[in-house]
């Protein structure tokens, strides 16, 4: 899932008061209840867009630093690394399942370009703040679920 909504400058910013809201929203969604593993990448934004989910559910969130977006001075093959790393380790059950994961447009967008997968419009996907897409992995590809 992307963040929630946050002001549009630059820097670790935490969410402004739609984000929050977004954030609170997550608890009222019955298909996160069974969430064991929550993943924040280390800006605040993310961390909080998870929060009132975690106290809900009684989930300690976990800061994954290759969930942060591309970094100031990093080159793309560094951040395709990072991606892949989590995908890989999603894929090889590294973390209770199911998983909710917050991060960035830039690195959701490179995920879904990343994951194996068959479905073809997620070539171009491009987050909204708060969206999140469920997947579920079978026979080796992440299958899409509504």
């Amino acid at each position: 899932m992307r963040h929630g909504r946050r002001p549009y400058t630059l820097g670790d910013v935490p969410l402004n008061e739609e984000g929050k809201e977004q954030a609170l929203e997550l608890t009222q969604n019955p298909s996160l209840q069974n969430v064991k593993t929550l993943l924040a990448s280390p800006k605040k934004r993310s961390q909080m867009t998870l929060e009132p989910l975690a106290k809900e559910l009684g989930v300690k969130i976990q800061i994954e630093e290759n969930l942060d977006q591309h970094r100031s001075g990093e080159d793309e093959e560094s951040f395709v690394r990072r991606v892949r790393t989590v995908i890989d380790q999603i894929s090889d059950g590294h973390w209770s399942s199911p998983i909710l994961l917050c991060s960035h447009s830039d690195w959701l967008s490179l995920s879904t370009r990343l994951i194996p997968t068959d479905e073809i419009e997620l070539e171009h996907h491009m987050f909204q703040c708060a969206e999140y897409l469920h997947f579920q992995i079978e026979e080796g590809l992440w299958k899409l679920k509504s």
